[in-house]
């Protein structure tokens, strides 16, 4: 019986260590910045990926700031090695796979460098029970308190409340924390 129990514990844990190991870090090259937070990716095993970072949403290029959050993300990452873990999935009007990206020099977090900047949002469907989200939150806090970027207006309007002002929609994003 408890050998039996053993062999069932060892499986399972085989199967669980294989999940884990899809889900390990991957590195390939940024070849190209497409906005404030979606970059087109060459992994090192081939092919190419565009990837979303996970925690961050930035204003589109004919947005408040776009230009600048585009520009920001080509600064840091164009033509660089990056890492990043994932993915999950964005709604159908997001290009790519949201993921959790970084520098792998001084392993600098994307999302929190672009938020720091003023030019993203935290978004928090792509982070809960992860961990960042205090983290985001803080770096967020830090540079409203700063008047950086989208947080210089006295009145900062989220992308997406900004998107669905224009196209007279209603937001179908949670409301940005104020």
């Amino acid at each position: 019986m408890r050998f039996g129990i053993a062999v069932c514990c060892c499986v399972a844990v085989s199967i669980l260590g294989a999940g884990r190991a899809a889900a390990s870090p991957a590195k390939g090259k940024a070849i190209e910045v497409i906005d404030g937070d979606t970059v087109r990716i060459k992994p090192d095993q081939g092919g190419e990926q565009v990837l979303c970072i996970r925690g961050a949403d930035a204003p589109a290029l004919d947005q408040p700031f776009g230009k600048e959050a585009r520009d920001r993300l080509k600064e840091l990452v164009e033509g660089k090695e990056v890492m990043w873990t994932g993915p999950v999935h964005f709604a159908e009007d997001r290009p790519g796979r949201s993921v959790l990206m970084w520098l792998p020099e001084g392993e600098k977090q994307l999302s929190k460098l672009m938020i720091a900047d003023g030019l993203a949002w935290r978004v928090e469907r792509h982070c809960e029970g992860r961990g960042e989200l205090e983290d985001l939150a803080a770096v967020e806090r830090e540079a409203r308190d700063a008047k950086k970027g989208l947080w210089s207006a006295e009145k900062p309007v989220a992308p997406w409340d900004w998107r669905a002002g224009a196209k007279n929609e209603k937001p179908d994003q949670p409301a940005a924390p104020r």
